[in-house]
């Protein structure tokens, strides 16, 4: 409006000569207020958002009183200027809505016949033109009302449409922040009744799979919500009913389509139900209600069809997740079955092996016992029976511990390791299976490795099998060389055997689980699969190079104790 009464000073500045009046100074005197009263509201007012702006009616009542103004300067009835008053009734109309736009008429009414009174005086043939002048104001100020009131309400209509399509958008984007059943219905609990503006709502999965039935209600639910949901999970005949009205309806016209509709159902002055879609039936459905009125309308349960149409996407994919970490728990206890089972298995393999490593100072302390119950010896000579009676009970009695030790099950608990400590580890208790089968067991160990990132019994647990291997390779004794190096920014360890090697069409099958070339009842074809495994849980890779004849290399690659704990412990895991 500034702008308007910017460009009517401009362009009245120009037409005052032109006046059929003596009213110059008048004319210009109007123009120059009118100038300094857009000046000040323009660059005071508005920009500090003055009290005085508020309803409009300052600038209403400043405008209709220059152009009066102007109408007496250009000779009243004589004058252009009552061309105004339209612009100020279209501008006003709506500006002011409602019963406020219906008094502008009246205004202009009252100051254009003043003025043309007080400018010439209204003869009786002037009386006709002021009447038609005047019937267009109100004319211009019906077509305008109603311009403004469809913009307005197209505006809120429009306004309402996209706030329904903001609040659908985070709805359908609200189910996948879960990936659990439960937390997924939450989200759909809280959207659903979000888009419905709805009391109380309720949401029911049916049995599917794996999963029995799930129901959800929101928090402020009581009796009559509670009978409702029992009604349609009981009911099937309620239940379709209330779906296939694909709208909302009042308990009164459920309860002509039923026999018995619970007392406390009719609380609710609206209820609305849709179906969750599935593949290949529905998975559940959705009831809202309301106690106050307005009830529902149709936009209503279209958004919630919509929804759920996005809902059943997310309740799927939990589903599936939840069967998967089942499965995933299932596989894990199975794999430490498996790690158990080889570890029992290796345990028997070296059971007679160390039964002969038991018998060694068992014969020395039968020996030392008799030659103390012969009597005859002095007590020095008694004193040394003692201490070497002693020596070896303890030795007996570390392979014994070294044997519970190697068979108590342990949870996985990463420790950084010298490499050749933890290879020397891992052969205390097998180094006594290598005797009786005449294998010489050559170490060979690099000085200054990089530390690794392991767990001491998985690292036993291989060296073991690794070690078993070999020495079986080599059913007429050899050696077997363990080593230790680096290369290509890795740490390794390797078992090098002089046995009878590996068939090249069996080099790529010997890490599978159950695959073995021993005799029935020699192996169980998990030693191998299982180091694979642990290795690979600590972020390594085991090779194999073998000639038939000569002996096979098992090396086993593992990344520096620094790298392995970024990937695994650090602060930014890969």
């Amino acid at each position: 409006m500034i702008a308007i009464r910017w460009i009517g000073c401009l362009g009245s500045t120009i037409l005052v000569p032109f006046l059929q009046s003596d009213r110059f100074i008048v004319a210009y005197v109007v123009l120059v207020l009118v100038f300094f009263y857009n000046a000040f509201m323009g660059w005071v007012l508005v920009p500090r958002g003055s009290r005085l702006l508020r309803g409009g009616y300052l600038g209403f009542g400043m405008d209709i009183s220059a152009i009066t103004a102007f109408v007496y300067a250009g000779g009243g009835v004589r004058s252009e200027y009552f061309v105004f008053y339209y612009v100020l009734q279209v501008f006003y109309s709506v500006r002011f809505p409602g019963k406020n736009a219906l008094l502008i008429p009246l205004w202009i009414s009252f100051f254009y016949v003043g003025a043309c009174v007080l400018s010439s005086g209204i003869a009786l043939a002037d009386f006709a033109l002021i009447v038609h002048r005047l019937t267009w104001v109100p004319v211009l100020g019906l077509f305008t009302g109603i311009g403004v009131g469809r913009a307005r309400a197209a505006e809120a209509s429009l306004a309402v449409e996209l706030r329904r399509t903001r609040a659908l958008l985070q709805a359908a984007h609200a189910p996948t922040t879960s990936l659990t059943v439960t937390g997924v219905l939450d989200a759909v609990l809280e959207q659903t009744k979000r888009l419905t503006e709805s009391d109380m709502a309720a949401v029911v999965v049916d049995r599917i799979e794996q999963h029995s039935a799930v129901a959800r209600m929101s928090e402020n639910e009581d009796a009559a919500l509670a009978s409702l949901v029992q009604l349609l999970r009981k009911n099937v005949r309620a239940r379709d009913a209330l779906i296939e009205t694909q709208g909302p309806v009042t308990p009164a016209e459920l309860a002509d389509r039923l026999s018995v509709v619970p007392a406390e159902i009719r609380q609710f002055t609206s209820i609305c139900a849709a179906s969750i879609p599935g593949q290949r039936k529905d998975l559940g459905f959705v009831v809202v209600a309301r106690r106050q009125e307005p009830g529902f309308e149709a936009q209503h349960y279209e958004a919630l069809t919509a929804f759920l149409q996005r809902a059943t996407l997310a309740i799927q994919n939990a589903r599936l997740y939840e069967q998967l970490q089942a499965q995933v728990e299932e596989l894990r206890s199975l794999h430490d079955q498996i790690v158990g089972a080889e570890r029992l298995a290796a345990l028997g393999e070296l059971a007679a092996k160390v039964a002969h490593e038991l018998n060694n100072p068992l014969a020395s302390i039968h020996m030392y016992n008799s030659l103390l119950l012969e009597g005859g010896t002095t007590e020095e000579e008694q004193a040394r029976l003692a201490k070497s009676m002693q020596e070896q009970i303890e030795r007996a009695k570390q392979v014994v511990m070294e044997v519970l030790d190697y068979s108590r099950p342990r949870p996985l608990l990463r420790e950084v390791l010298d490499l050749n400590e933890a290879v020397r580890y891992g052969l205390r208790l097998v180094q006594h299976a290598a005797r009786p089968a005449q294998v010489t067991i050559v170490e060979k160990y690099v000085a200054d490795l990089p530390f690794v990132l392991f767990d001491r019994g998985h690292m036993s647990q291989i060296v073991t099998n690794l070690t078993l291997n070999a020495i079986q390779a080599m059913p007429g004794g050899g050696t077997l060389t363990i080593s230790t190096g680096t290369a290509d920014g890795e740490v390794y360890f390797e078992f090098r055997d002089t046995g009878v090697g590996i068939a090249p069409e069996d080099e790529k099958r010997v890490f599978d689980a159950f695959f073995t070339t021993k005799a029935p009842g020699q192996g169980t074809g998990l030693g191998l699969a299982v180091c694979r495994t642990l290795i690979g849980q600590h972020h390594g890779r085991i090779t194999v190079d073998s000639q038939r004849g000569s002996g096979s290399t098992f090396r086993v690659w593992l990344p520096p104790a620094a790298v392995e704990e970024e990937l695994f412990v650090g602060t930014n895991p890969r």
